[in-house]
């Protein structure tokens, strides 16, 4: 029997993954959604061997996805459902921006240089996962206007992680 590939096994985990950190915040169980991340983050590992650099870069990019979740509630963009377990954000969207951290190296690693398309596809699946997280109760988008500002954000997001993750000089090694 052939060893089954930790790329693919990220990228079905990350899939599974959103739907329970959305579900477990649906029920009431946020601290629970932090298994989904956890386990992502292991298997990112056995297929990208990070080092601490990148790391560090992934975190980054997490502070970033946070920040720009917790501005977006602030100014009424999107309303949250808890509003917070934590006094910040829920923890089962932070469960969800650890989890999508975790599948930038394989984002990288698909799109490397072809930015427009990583963009494109930033401005169209970043809202609508949004969006699918209101059919769940979660949180609400307040109109057209936040449709348009995550869309934004995502089509500027993942070319930007893609690019800064791919330079020379800080390519992932095995560590």
């Amino acid at each position: 029997m052939s060893k089954l590939n930790p790329k693919i096994l990220l990228s079905v985990w990350v899939y599974l993954g959103w739907f329970g950190c959305v579900y477990f915040g649906r029920l009431g169980w946020a601290f629970a959604s932090l298994i989904f991340p956890l386990i992502s983050w292991v298997l990112m590992r056995l297929s990208f061997g990070l080092n601490r650099q990148r790391v560090f870069q992934l975190l980054f990019l997490f502070y970033i996805g946070v920040s720009f979740d917790y501005g977006c509630a602030y100014f009424n963009l999107i309303e949250l459902n808890p509003s917070s377990d934590i006094g910040w954000l829920p923890v089962w969207l932070i469960s969800l921006w650890l989890l999508f951290i975790s599948s930038i190296p394989l984002i990288q690693s698909l799109f490397q240089k072809k930015y427009f398309l990583a963009s494109l596809l930033g401005a169209i699946f970043g809202p609508l996962s949004y969006r699918a997280g209101a059919q769940f109760g979660v949180l609400i988008m307040n109109g057209t206007v936040a449709l348009i500002v995550y869309g934004v954000f995502w089509a500027i997001y993942i070319p930007a992680a893609i690019f800064w993750l791919g330079r020379k000089g800080v390519e992932s090694e095995n560590t």
